[in-house]
């Protein structure tokens, strides 16, 4: 059965995707074929399962001030800018792939959101596991079952930038920048 057909048998109703924001079965079909959502039926509710790891990311310099580093902002390549509010109590957020590890989704999303190595930072806490489920932003309608798994991570100095940091996606790009923790 293919996605459209699925959905359609679970009457969610698709048309306002890929509008406004939301983003269009393609890229529904794109996350579930690359492992970084799954189906799943909780009584006669269709629900997309996604499991994360989120990370708050500090960094104490010398004078003994501390930062946080938060998303500030995605930059679509249409010129569109999107503030993320819904992270502002972390620092990323990264989609684990089936059949991977908390802390091997953390490595990789540091890695590929910051360009930061494992050796570049230490794991403070965690993983703290928590649950929530709530109609999904990114597709309309879609109730989606989160898993997450939440870490306090400590950055090296080597590896922190005062300006902060952009991964450059097909798509967008997306800043971080560090605010002053009180």
């Amino acid at each position: 059965m293919h996605i459209n057909e699925l959905l359609t048998h679970h009457g969610l109703d698709t048309t306002s995707w890929g509008k406004d924001g939301a983003k269009d079965v393609d890229e529904l079909q794109r996350e579930v074929c690359n492992g970084e959502s799954q189906f799943v039926q909780n009584g006669e509710v269709l629900q997309r399962l996604l499991r994360v790891v989120e990370a708050s990311i500090y960094y104490t310099d010398k004078s003994g001030d501390t930062y946080r580093l938060a998303e500030e902002k995605q930059v679509m390549r249409s010129g569109v800018k999107r503030v993320r509010t819904e992270l502002a109590s972390v620092s990323m957020a990264e989609k684990m792939k089936v059949n991977e590890y908390a802390l091997q989704a953390l490595w990789r999303g540091i890695k590929e959101e910051l360009g930061i190595g494992k050796e570049d930072y230490r794991v403070i806490s965690g993983p703290q596991i928590y649950y929530k489920e709530r109609t999904s932003n990114s597709y309309p309608g879609l109730r989606t079952r989160y898993e997450i798994a939440r870490y306090v991570i400590e950055l090296a100095p080597q590896a922190y930038i005062a300006d902060g940091y952009i991964e450059e996606q097909l798509d967008k790009s997306v800043h971080f920048s560090w605010s002053r923790d009180i």
